[in-house]
């Protein structure tokens, strides 16, 4: 019998060897994947494929290489703790297996992760020449709707051959889709929180419309005379909605049609506004369908350059004029301008239309300066895919956070943080305090 200190030893040692805590998961991809993936922060499979095959503390070649293109083939380096909790296939002792992502070993071959990936779990980049590193920031400098992790970017002239597993991964439907409406509504997250008022009853909206419970939300958007706020963009709506103003079925049609609109890229803006004003008619809310005419021929003047918008309105036609705005200039570095144009704009016109603004633009075409800090890209993404997505809601996602988010003045900031962590500080200006 072995004495039980020598025992014990063994144990220590053999409990070492099993300590996967620095397991990483890796894939080899070229430049154009790289530029793809970071537009809308989702690494997608490629065509036809259900999942990516990544390599266990290797990189893995999907062979998606452009023939003929000069591919610059980037190491991405994967950290696993960062995907939501449950069951993946293993390529484990040469036999593909389902196991849990958090019982990846050192020893394992590959994973089948099925469907996209979050780019916010990029922990390392490796090309093998400086030259290839200056190429690639060159060109996400020169594009403005990019931006690389903040992560290592390392040269290594001694890169390993990416890994193909010798034995093909199952064939399964992806469990982690991303429904094409998820951009329009992260798009409409990031300029809201771009946008938000800085004026603590506006602060304590746009809070309240983010956590799962929004019992309040009616009471404080009708505290606010913005009773259409009560319908988040970002949130599932019930298949019957009850707007009970015209302004709460222009904004509930805004939402719809803009939605869709951010995906087609050849709908023409008097399309849209057309779109707009018919679902609203059918929502009427107390209104007939002439009611709703007139605002489409007052926006159609406006889009062909006959008329300019009537901020003299703002209390009848609060959600229409947001509407005029967005459609106006639907690119938000030059749709900003109207801020300093229109200064004495209302907050209700003023941060519904940046929101509308988000959806219609979309997140995959939003420059970086409004997606906001590392935080803030990280959980609402998180947000966006749950809020997309009834068959998603119970995914379990090691960073979202269990409190709800909140908001508080720091000096002349305000600051929103989620949990332990901040998402977005802005400063504070004088009318805030009134």
């Amino acid at each position: 019998m072995m004495p039980q200190s020598f025992q014990m030893s063994m144990e220590f040692l053999a409990d070492s060897a099993r300590d996967d805590s620095s397991v990483w998961l890796g894939l080899a991809i070229d430049q154009r994947r790289l530029f793809r993936s970071l537009e809308d922060e989702w690494v997608r499979p490629i065509p036809h494929h259900s999942g990516i095959v990544l390599g266990v503390c290797c990189y893995a070649d999907e062979r998606d290489f452009h023939a003929g293109s000069y591919p610059i083939v980037v190491h991405v380096k994967l950290n696993p703790s960062k995907l939501p909790r449950g069951k993946v296939h293993v390529l484990r002792n040469g036999s593909w297996i389902t196991s849990n992502i958090s019982d990846i070993r050192k020893s394992d071959e590959a994973i089948n992760w099925l469907g996209p990936i979050p780019t916010f779990v990029i922990s390392g980049l490796s090309v093998f020449t400086d030259e290839e590193r200056k190429r690639l920031s060159g060109i996400a400098r020169s594009v403005s709707n990019v931006q690389f992790p903040e992560c290592p970017f390392n040269i290594d002239g001694h890169l390993p051959e990416p890994y193909m597993p010798a034995v093909k991964a199952p064939e399964s439907s992806p469990y982690l889709a991303v429904p094409s409406i998820e951009s329009a509504t992260r798009g409409g997250l990031a300029m809201a929180l771009w946008g938000v008022p800085r004026i603590p009853l506006w602060m304590d909206l746009l809070v309240t419309s983010l956590p799962r419970d929004r019992s309040s939300l009616p009471a404080l958007s009708s505290a606010l005379h913005a009773s259409w706020w009560k319908y988040p963009p970002w949130t599932l709506l019930s298949s019957d909605p009850k707007p009970a103003t015209s302004q709460e079925c222009l904004w509930l049609s805004a939402i719809e049609v803009l939605s869709t609109a951010a995906a087609d890229e050849g709908v023409s803006r008097i399309e849209v506004a057309r779109r707009i004003a018919q679902v609203a008619s059918q929502l009427r809310g107390g209104q007939t369908p002439q009611f709703y005419g007139q605002w489409l021929d007052s926006t159609m003047e406006i889009l062909r350059g006959e008329a300019s918008i009537e901020f003299g309105q703002w209390r009848e036609w609060p959600v229409g004029i947001a509407i005029q705005l967005v459609l106006s200039r639907p690119d938000p570095n030059i749709f900003k301008l109207w801020f300093k144009e229109v200064p004495h704009l209302s907050p209700s016109i003023a941060w519904s239309a940046s929101t509308l603004c988000g959806v219609f633009k979309g997140y995959r075409m939003l420059d970086r300066n409004f997606r906001g800090s590392v935080n803030q890209r990280e959980l609402l993404s998180i947000l966006a895919l749950l809020l997309v997505s009834h068959d998603l809601r119970r995914s379990d996602w090691p960073s979202m956070p269990a409190e709800d988010p909140d908001w508080q003045r720091q000096g002349s900031e305000l600051v929103v943080g989620w949990g332990t962590r901040e998402i977005v500080r802005i400063s504070e200006k004088a009318r805030g305090r009134w």
